[in-house]
């Protein structure tokens, strides 16, 4: 009996030694991913440890993780997370789950384990550290992105609204300028100012014009005739824009007071000639609109310039050509 009494002692001993208490079972790790499950204080029970390494087994094999104890031997595969478990007391655990992949990526939790019977504080705890490890798998939302306002568009200078009326008025400094033609030696040249108020919407309206310009000499062989002109007209005009670049287009009639006079008698003749205008003016900018033009007055009827008893010499000019460079200022 004795033979058989020796070896029963030794088989006993090796079984309650601490070395070989009851252990997990030994982790298969392979290529899958796997979270290693550290145990810290002095308060773990044996049957608890491997209680709770067996409920989180089976908790976290839903989601293809392995679970393993800390390994003795550095792996070949790094984890992929891992948690600590600190026993404070009888009362209570502290889980703290890491993210190895991501810097600073810590949560945890504390779980109070007293009210819990011994039989089912390893499932509690599991089931906390699968939380935890879920809690930790949560992207934190993205702040909102902050709501930028779009520009509004830039509102356009009211004098461009095409659906507004307008009155414009402009002045410019002009020269009105006759051929020379019909017995004519030279061009007759007279300097003055041209006035100009318009009345539009969109891009039609209509406009009325004079110009006030200084007497002129109209020269013929041998004869002088001093000529005096006052030209008003009444226009249909058509306004092309874009943006600040404008062109206009005027169309109307013309009706000129004139007067002619020979100085050395004295003799004087006043008129009124009528005829067509068209004018084309150039300008930039809504409100102040800077521009350049130019004319054309047309007269069909001309008179002669006669002596008694030695007959004509000449006639009235019939084309009077314009050119000015002023300013037009529009309302509202």
């Amino acid at each position: 009996m004795l033979r058989f009494a020796c070896p029963a002692c030794l088989a006993a001993v090796l079984a309650w030694s601490p070395g070989t208490s009851a252990q997990p079972d030994a982790c298969a790790r392979g290529a899958d991913p796997w979270v290693e499950v550290i145990f810290s204080g002095p308060n773990w029970s044996d049957e608890v440890r491997d209680g709770v390494i067996r409920e989180l087994r089976i908790e976290l094999s839903r989601r293809s993780l392995e679970v393993c104890p800390g390994p003795e031997q550095s792996p070949e595969l790094a984890p992929e997370k891992v948690v600590t478990l600190l026993a404070e007391g009888t009362e209570r655990v502290s889980i703290v789950a890491s993210n190895m992949e991501k810097e600073g990526g810590f949560t945890g939790r504390t779980i109070m384990i007293g009210s819990i019977p011994e039989d089912a504080r390893a499932l509690a705890i599991a089931q906390a550290v699968d939380e935890a490890l879920r809690t930790g798998d949560d992207e934190p939302p993205a702040p909102p992105k902050p709501r930028v306002a779009a520009p509004a568009a830039p509102l356009a200078p009211r004098a461009a609204r095409s659906s507004a009326w307008f009155v414009a008025a402009a002045v410019a400094p002009a020269l009105q300028i006759a051929p020379a033609s019909s017995g004519r030696s030279h061009a007759a040249v007279s300097p003055g100012v041209a006035l100009r108020l318009s009345l539009g919407r969109a891009n039609f309206g209509g406009s009325v014009g004079v110009a006030i310009t200084r007497a002129t000499d109209l020269s013929f062989t041998g004869v002088e005739i001093r000529d005096f002109r006052l030209p008003a007209d009444v226009s249909f005009n058509v306004r092309l824009s874009r943006g600040p670049a404008q062109a206009t287009l005027d169309i109307g009639l013309v009706a000129a007071l004139v007067n002619y006079e020979y100085a050395p008698t004295g003799d004087a003749h006043s008129a009124v000639e009528l005829g067509g205008r068209a004018g084309l003016r150039f300008g930039w900018g809504y409100r102040f609109v800077p521009w350049i033009g130019t004319s054309l007055e047309a007269l069909p009827r001309s008179s002669e310039f006669r002596f008694a008893p030695t007959g004509s010499f000449g006639r009235t000019p019939s084309i009077w050509l314009g050119f000015a460079l002023g300013t037009e200022v529009r309302w509202p």
